[in-house]
């Protein structure tokens, strides 16, 4: 199984993981990382 690495790790696709994760995009733009959910979207 191949591993990918990330620099964050966002846990919940709620309000405050989107929230997160648009900011990382705005002002980080060049960190990786992953938002992780465990209901189906």
């Amino acid at each position: 199984m191949a591993s990918e690495t990330f620099d964050v790790v966002i846990i919940g696709a709620g309000l405050s993981g989107i929230g997160a994760a648009c900011h990382l995009k705005k002002n980080l733009p060049n960190k990786r990382y992953i938002i992780l959910e465990s209901r189906d979207a």
